[in-house]
């Protein structure tokens, strides 16, 4: 139990002592001095009970709704606005670390992305080595590079073509190139683009 709860438990047995005590008074006064019946003694005790405890709290809001916010005015004013002056507002605090987490993210990003360069780059050798020169070979890993960040507008304006063996079949270079766009996470149009322009001999045949 808080210290505010036993002050309130504590402050309300004390006013109820007090009311009982003043009661207690006036019924001894109506049945002693006035020489009334107990009966009579009794109605005094209990009225004078009601009219105690309604004049407190009577008091009470009256102090509470009208005293109490004008004392707090009069006196409370001049030390909260001295507290409002000397303490600063204060400053938001940076988030820690911030800088160094979002680096490091797109660092992994950048990473990751080359990670998938290589093994595209790699794929594609192992795949089209034997079935072109090196420099068609140098060419078509250009063209992959400008084709990993490209949209399928930039992939229609690739100029540099190669040329593949022709026991390579067209059906195999959209295979090579579903493969190639899967890694990309390139769309359909976006790879057709691609084939279209860098494998347009095969396509013509």
């Amino acid at each position: 139990m808080s210290g505010r709860k036993i002050d309130n438990i504590i402050l309300i047995i004390f006013i109820c002592a007090s009311i009982l005590c003043i009661a207690v008074v006036v019924r001894i006064y109506v049945v002693q001095a006035l020489n009334l019946d107990e009966f009579s003694g009794f109605i005094a005790f209990l009225v004078c009970g009601l009219l105690c405890g309604a004049l407190y709290f009577a008091f009470q809001s009256i102090v509470n709704d009208f005293l109490s916010p004008k004392l707090e005015r009069l006196f409370g004013r001049g030390q909260s606005e001295s507290i409002i002056e000397e303490e600063p507002a204060p400053e938001e605090a940076p988030l820690p670390q911030y800088n160094e987490y979002k680096l490091a993210t797109e660092q992994r990003a950048v990473e990751k992305q080359q990670q998938t360069l290589d093994n595209v780059i790699r794929y594609t050798m192992e795949k089209l080595s034997a079935y072109m020169n090196e420099t068609d070979m140098k060419s078509l890993c250009e063209n992959i590079r400008t084709f990993q960040y490209a949209n399928e507008q930039e992939c229609d304006k690739i100029e540099t073509f190669v040329v593949v063996d022709s026991k390579v079949r067209v059906v195999d270079i959209l295979h090579y190139g579903w493969n190639i766009g899967n890694q990309f996470k390139k769309s359909s149009p976006e790879t057709a683009a691609f084939l279209k322009q860098v494998f347009a001999r095969s396509f013509e045949k």
